[in-house]
């Protein structure tokens, strides 16, 4: 009997092994224009030095100009991103790291399904930046006040980043607006 346990012990992993030796499906798409299964496209590796979407860093709170603000950074590396406010402007927003070459006039962002457009203007002072100011009253603004959303950053043909959503950004909004609300009452 223990003969036979072994003999059994010992084939079962070959049949399994034979079983799943079977020949795998043609990956390409049938050429008589009927597609039998769907295709997804391979997602491009990243370009070295650039920036993943969201899930590279972390956002901290520090002092911009003087102001509480907020900054995005990978790992271990400088910020890439800042926002703070100033009133009576608004909320600043500052892609940093970035020597403008050509016409870069527009920082366009997205967070949830708002999407805006700002102009940006070259950091004369310091490391590379270009800073854009988002006015309180923007449908964007609002959008960043509500909740913890991605946004997403691009300015000129550089490659998108996407800053990943945090509770600190919709603190720092609302007090944005608490900022610009007792200035405009007098409070």
């Amino acid at each position: 009997m223990p003969v036979d346990r072994t003999i059994a012990a010992f084939c079962l992993p070959l049949l399994l092994l034979a079983c799943a030796e079977g020949s795998e499906p043609d990956p390409t798409p049938a050429q008589d224009g009927g597609d039998p299964y769907s295709r997804i496209d391979p997602v491009p590796a990243p370009l070295p030095g650039a920036q993943d979407a969201a899930s590279a860093g972390a956002w901290r709170e520090t002092s911009v100009e003087g102001r509480r603000g907020l900054v995005f950074a990978p790992p271990g590396d400088e910020p890439i991103f800042a926002m703070f406010c100033r009133t009576p402007e608004g909320l600043v927003l500052e892609r940093r790291g970035l020597v403008p070459s050509g016409e870069i006039d527009m920082m366009r962002l997205s967070a949830g399904s708002t999407r805006q457009a700002l102009a940006v203007t070259p950091m004369a002072q310091g490391d590379p930046a270009l800073r854009a100011v988002m006015p309180f009253n923007d449908p964007l603004f609002t959008q960043l006040r509500e909740s913890p959303v991605d946004i997403t950053v691009t300015v000129g043909e550089d490659r998108p980043i996407t800053l990943p959503a945090s509770p600190l950004v919709p603190e720092l909004v609302a007090q944005c607006r608490i900022a610009e609300g007792d200035r405009t009452t007098g409070l």
